[in-house]
């Protein structure tokens, strides 16, 4: 009985070549013997980030994210600062819905805020909790109040492009499709860029991160409210992402952002000061937490 020869399925190169046309719909493909690989997306996730590079070039401050030199001077916490940051940590770390979407660190000037949301900015990006940072400050004379102000959203929109996996997509497609979107106002901005990306995304509640915002009073110039609409947009959008994305606003406990986060049923108040218990002792840093719900 004659044994059958096994036959290559190895293309020699003779006879007729293969087409894309055979593949229908497919691109980017490579052969390699009797294996078809195909390679979708080549390339995909380096044209969104030039998308967003593009976009907002020119238009962010990275120089007033937490990780900076010009914030060395408040790396030191007050006494009782740090039980303060163990409080506001354990509220970030918590990921039942019914917690707050918003931590209120504030009180009189120079008590040590900007130094507990420094710390609680740098412990959350130890741990890949840290959703974007923004702390409002003039490094000097030449910078310019209103340009901080502008780059404000934007700032904190680029690094949640990196921060938060599956984001990166839908914030390139807005960019791409409205070009005149960094133009437009807070709450378009936060409500495009920030919210609808996030929950687009398949960002699980078990991973959520956290927005470190210190010195908000400081960004406001007389006559102007810029505090107080970003306090109001981000108490009015937060809610849509509980458990996803929360806000840690630290700030003197100026009238216009009080009467935007005082009393808000998404708010925690934290009220922080130091208050000297009597002239023969040294000041005592001491503070006040109200209404903390985990």
């Amino acid at each position: 009985m004659t044994t059958p020869t096994a036959q290559s399925t190895l293309y020699d190169g003779s006879g007729p070549s293969i087409s894309h046309s055979m593949f229908p719909g497919s691109s980017n493909m490579v052969f390699n013997g009797v294996a078809f690989n195909q390679c979708t997306n080549v390339g995909v996730g380096n044209d969104i980030r030039q998308t967003i590079n593009k976009a907002f070039k020119g238009r962010i401050s990275l120089h007033n994210t937490y990780d900076n030199d010009y914030l060395v001077h408040c790396k030191v916490l007050p006494s009782a600062g740090e039980a303060v940051r163990e409080e506001l940590m354990k509220w970030a770390a918590a990921h039942s819905t019914t917690s707050r979407q918003i931590a209120w660190l504030h009180g009189p000037p120079t008590v040590g805020k900007t130094a507990i949301a420094l710390s609680v900015a740098q412990a959350l990006d130890a741990q890949r909790r840290l959703a974007a940072s923004f702390f409002f400050f003039l490094r000097d004379e030449m910078d310019d109040m209103r340009d901080l102000r502008k780059s404000f959203l934007p700032t904190l929109v680029y690094q949640l492009s990196s921060s938060i996996p599956g984001v990166e997509q839908y914030i390139a497609d807005v960019v791409r499709n409205d070009p005149l979107i960094l133009g437009k106002s807070l709450r378009t901005q936060m409500e495009k860029l920030i919210v609808e990306p996030v929950l687009a995304s398949d960002f699980p509640v078990s991973a959520g991160r956290t927005v470190v915002i210190d010195g908000l009073d400081a960004c406001d110039l007389p006559g102007e409210d810029f505090s107080k609409r970003v306090a109001s947009v981000i108490r009015d959008l937060s809610p849509q992402l509980e458990g996803k994305l929360r806000f840690l606003i630290s700030s003197r406990s100026s009238r216009d952002i009080s009467s935007e986060l005082n009393n808000s049923p998404v708010v925690i108040s934290i009220r922080f000061a130091n208050v000297p218990l009597s002239i023969a002792t040294t000041t005592l840093w001491v503070y006040v937490c109200t209404a903390f719900f985990f």
